[in-house]
């Protein structure tokens, strides 16, 4: 007889696909579907805790601020860019309960917000725009073979809120200081391309002759330590870094703030032969997403963590995508050194991929986070799943959005266009849940079906408890059949053994004084069940599947 321990059920097709609650990391993940007006906030069997509404689909990505407001990108008309993939035009801030605090607009002819508005430590936003230059001035730079009448190149924007529809522009950086080329000798810009590593060759990368977009960033990111940020451009397949403690003035230059560099890059990664070092074997991003810092306290931090949508490049010619983590190897001094004309390192640190690789290939969009308990949360965006991994690469929690494009289907439905950009965690003890009730019956789905809050316990209250009260299954038979058994610290538990029509099958009582009790199994017809135990007006339950035996 075997007892496998499995949160899944069969036949759903959105909603909780697996849950397995001994391994995956407690907290709520926040996704706002591409099709969608609304922002979602689940925990991990799926239930809705919280929704926010807007008038605008996503342009594109979304925090939850530890006051309980979301920051939301949107998509604000503009017909010169809307093309752009990733387009936005509108940065808002919506309160809990639907309030918008902050209504913010980048959308001219000259520069429009997309992809990312990243929230500042110092309550400042920090927003990547399109930088519109006309064919003319590209020109007069070198760009080679612009068959575009525009480059559409990338600036940062640091905004400090002001008013309900205000904001200071506090510090501003643009791509088009930091440029170099080596095909015009009476521009400002001409020079060696593999001598100058710390800016961009003009000519880097090519232009679709209908649609001018060149660097298209798709993430920033801040780190305080540092002060400095980390830019993400898809179309090059690499990621750059720069000083934050430059002014506004000096961004513009190659001089200036405590690295010297001004606005130049002081590290890149992905793509080497764009400064001149190697060859497309080098090249180990692919049109990569969501590069970050890990954060303090969590395993690997101060390592570099991207999705690597287009990850063949490194391995194979089959489609794959993949989660990657880097160490970039820095001096005494704290600075990003070169080996041999190159930045490091010359290798990963970790890659995730899917058993086989090409499984999972999420084409464009899609990111990842490292969890507090050291697994990591990956959303395939293209796909319109999330997943959480163990470090030995288990995945113990899967998600399917089931918003597509007209809105939320029924469990066993197929939803159609359900891509969401990113869907990070948040852990229960997040600023923003303090005193809010975070309790829900119902799923995004419509009529789940089993409900999704069969496969295990939600939060019954405003601080969710430390489930101290734990399932062990036995993994191998015994003379008195296998079982489990449940730690009991805090006080009196009933444990119910429930079939997959919610028939109690079995219920067994721990008295206050037991600290931890085995219970055999009953004889049972093969098959899945549940284990609920319950205490102290809490409950607690985990799927298994019965195999039989004596």
């Amino acid at each position: 007889m075997v007892i496998a321990n499995v949160c899944a059920i069969a036949q759903r097709t959105v909603g909780v696909q697996t849950f397995d609650p001994r391994y995956a990391s407690d907290g709520y993940t926040l996704f706002a579907p591409l099709g969608s007006t609304t922002t979602y906030l689940i925990d991990n069997c799926g239930r809705k805790v919280h929704s926010w509404p807007s008038q605008y689909v996503p342009g594109l990505s979304v925090y939850l601020l530890q006051d309980g407001s979301i920051l939301r990108m949107g998509q604000y008309p503009n017909p010169i860019f809307m093309g752009l993939g990733g387009y936005g035009g509108i940065v808002e801030r919506i309160a809990w309960d639907g309030t918008v605090l902050w209504s913010y607009i980048v959308s001219t002819p000259m520069m429009c917000a997309h992809h990312d508005a990243y929230p500042m430590p110092n309550g400042n936003v920090m927003i990547i725009s399109i930088d519109r230059h006309l064919k003319a001035e590209a020109d007069s730079l070198g760009r080679k073979n612009l068959k575009a009448s525009d480059v559409w190149s990338d600036m940062l924007l640091e905004v400090k809120p002001t008013g309900p529809t205000t904001g200071d522009i506090v510090w501003q950086w643009k791509l088009w200081d930091h440029l170099v080329n080596d095909v015009a000798p009476a521009s400002v810009d001409f020079g060696a391309v593999a001598k100058h590593p710390e800016l961009l060759d003009i000519n880097a990368g090519l232009i679709p002759a209908g649609l001018p977009d060149w660097i298209h960033l798709n993430s920033v990111d801040y780190n305080a330590d540092r002060d400095e940020i980390l830019i993400s451009s898809h179309n090059l397949s690499e990621i750059w870094i720069i000083d934050h403690s430059t002014t506004t003035a000096e961004a513009a230059t190659h001089r200036g703030g405590k690295s010297g560099k001004g606005g130049d890059f002081l590290y890149r990664w992905g793509n080497p032969q764009l400064y001149g070092q190697g060859d497309s074997t080098d090249q180990v991003f692919g049109m990569q997403h969501n590069a970050h810092w890990i954060p303090k306290g969590l395993v690997d931090a101060g390592k570099i963590m991207v999705y690597n949508n287009d990850a063949q490049v490194l391995m194979s010619n089959a489609k794959f995508s993949s989660v990657d983590i880097i160490d970039p190897p820095v001096d005494e001094q704290g600075n990003y050194v070169m080996t041999n004309g190159r930045f490091g390192p010359e290798s990963l640190s970790w890659r995730y991929t899917a058993t086989p690789p090409e499984s999972i290939w999420s084409s464009y969009i899609s990111g990842c986070q490292r969890l507090p308990n050291g697994n990591t949360l990956i959303c395939h965006g293209a796909l319109g799943f999330f997943s959480e991994v163990t470090p030995q690469k288990t995945e113990v929690w899967r998600y399917v959005n089931p918003v597509g494009g007209n809105g939320p289907v029924a469990q066993g439905k197929v939803a159609l266009s359900n891509q969401v950009f990113r869907a990070p965690r948040y852990a229960p003890d997040y600023p923003a849940f303090s005193g809010r009730i975070l309790s829900s019956d119902s799923t995004v789905e419509i009529d789940p079906n089993p409900p999704a809050c069969s496969l295990v316990a939600g939060v019954e209250d405003a601080t969710p408890p430390i489930v101290s009260n734990t399932l062990h299954f036995d993994q191998s038979p015994s003379l008195s059949g296998s079982g489990f058994s449940i730690a009991t610290q805090d006080g009196a538990s009933t444990i119910r053994i429930i079939d997959v029509e919610g028939r109690v099958v079995d219920e067994v009582h721990a008295e206050p004084s037991t600290l931890q009790t085995h219970f055999s199994l009953p004889p049972l017809p093969s098959g899945m069940y549940i284990a609920q135990v319950m205490w102290a007006g809490r409950s607690y339950s985990q799927s298994f599947v019965y195999l039989g035996g004596n």
